[in-house]
C-alpha cells in the first residue's frame, strides 16, 4: 500500500476510530488467525560443516590473539632491553670513572706518605737489615693418629699451581 493510498483512507476514517486502528494488533482479528500458520520448530542442532567452521574460527581466533600478544611482547622487548642496557652501561661508564678516580687518589695519597716519610722530622727511621726480627714458626703438634691413615686422605696436589 502506498503512502497515498494510506493517507486517502486515513482521512475518510473519523478521527476516533483512526487512532483505535492504530493501537490495535494485526493478530487479534480471527479472519487474520485463520490465515496465519505456526512455523515449523526449528532445529538448534548445526550440521557438521557449520560446527568445523565455528571450531575454525574460534581457533583461528586463539592463534591471532597470541600472535597478537607474542609480536607486541618481542616488540616491547626489543624496545626494553636496549633502553635498560644503555642505562646500565651509564652506570658502569660512572663506576669505571669513579674507579680510575679512586685508584689515582690512593697512589697520590701513598706518594705523599712516602715523601713525609722520608723527611726527617717525621721522627721515621730508616730500617736496616740488623734491625729486622725474623720468628721461627711454631711447632705443629703431632696427631695420634696413625701415618697410613694420613696417607689414605692425602690430598693429590702436585707441584704446579691448580689455577690461577
Amino acid at each position: 500500500m502506498s503512502l497515498h493510498n494510506h493517507s486517502k483512507r486515513s482521512a475518510t476514517l473519523p478521527r476516533n476510530s483512526r487512532s483505535h486502528k492504530a493501537t490495535r494488533p494485526l493478530a487479534a482479528s480471527p479472519a487474520l488467525r485463520q490465515n496465519v500458520k505456526p512455523l515449523p520448530p526449528r532445529s538448534r542442532r548445526l550440521s557438521s560443516q557449520w560446527r568445523s567452521l565455528l571450531f575454525l574460527q574460534k581457533l583461528s581466533s586463539g592463534i591471532a590473539f597470541c600472535l597478537v600478544a607474542s609480536v607486541l611482547g618481542v616488540y616491547a622487548w626489543s624496545v626494553y632491553t636496549p633502553r635498560i642496557w644503555g642505562q646500565e652501561y651509564k652506570k658502569l661508564e660512572t663506576l669505571q670513572r669513579h674507579e680510575r678516580h679512586l685508584t689515582a687518589m690512593n697512589e697520590t695519597i701513598k706518594n705523599q706518605l712516602a715523601q713525609q716519610a722520608e723527611k726527617p722530622e717525621t721522627g721515621l727511621a730508616n730500617l736496616h737489615p740488623g734491625q729486622i726480627v725474623f720468628l721461627s714458626p711454631t711447632p705443629v703438634p703431632s696427631r695420634s693418629q696413625p701415618q697410613k691413615a694420613t696417607a689414605k686422605y692425602k690430598p693429590i696436589i702436585g707441584k704446579t699451581p691448580v689455577a690461577y
